[in-house]
């Protein structure tokens, strides 16, 4: 014969479930408590000009916008009036200006012997009109290479002021461009060698530019 279980021991058992099935979900999901904080109204100046203020429940300041650095900003530019070119370079090097055809730019305030402490620029006299690789090849004693030195990595680019001839030798490891530049004469090309920095070798080709 079945017992019949009490109707309100029935009632207090669904009560306990209950009672553990909401304890379970508030400890699985917690509710977070929301508190209103009124933060001191400082602001902080950032460094591109804006101001930013405390917020957040630690009032802490706002980040500052981030800025990007504009490397070139300070830059220096030299311009060629006789043989209508210009390029830039960074404001913590010296340029030396021999004359119109010969310009030299290091790290140092004296002026340097041309050679492997700048980053030279010569104008050519290209007599014979020949192109590039073969004036390199009949005047590559001009660049005081040695007989052992070898001519490597000859690549053709693309500058502001005309098409390029890049290049590198193994005697100092020093790279090189011989510059076609659209304001010649096809009897002129512009000859830049660099020195101990490359990186000032490399801001003269990526910004010299043929003008008007």
């Amino acid at each position: 014969m079945n017992k019949k279980i009490p109707t309100s021991l029935a009632i207090l058992i669904i009560l306990l479930v209950i009672a553990v099935i909401v304890g379970l979900a508030l400890w699985i999901c917690p509710e977070k408590e929301t508190e209103n904080v009124t933060c001191t109204q400082e602001a902080k100046i950032c460094p591109d000009g804006s101001a930013v203020g405390r917020t957040g429940p630690n009032c802490e300041f706002t980040e500052c916008p981030i800025v990007e650095q504009n490397e070139t900003a300070d830059w220096k530019t030299y311009t060629n009036e006789k043989y209508k070119f210009e390029f830039q370079y960074p404001a913590k090097y010296f340029l030396t200006k021999v004359s119109d055809e010969e310009i030299s730019i290091s790290k140092y305030a004296e002026p340097v012997e041309f050679g492997y402490f700048g980053t030279d620029i010569k104008i050519i006299q290209n007599t014979q009109n020949f192109p590039p690789e073969e004036w390199l090849a009949q005047h590559r004693t001009d660049f005081g290479f040695g007989e052992n030195d070898l001519i490597v990595g000859l690549e053709r680019i693309k500058t502001g002021a005309g098409g390029a001839l890049k290049f590198n030798e193994t005697g100092f490891n020093l790279p090189y461009a011989v510059i076609e530049s659209n304001n010649l004469s096809a009897r002129q090309l512009i000859i830049i060698s660099g020195g101990e920095d490359s990186d000032v070798f490399e801001v003269i080709i990526d910004t010299i530019t043929a003008q008007p």
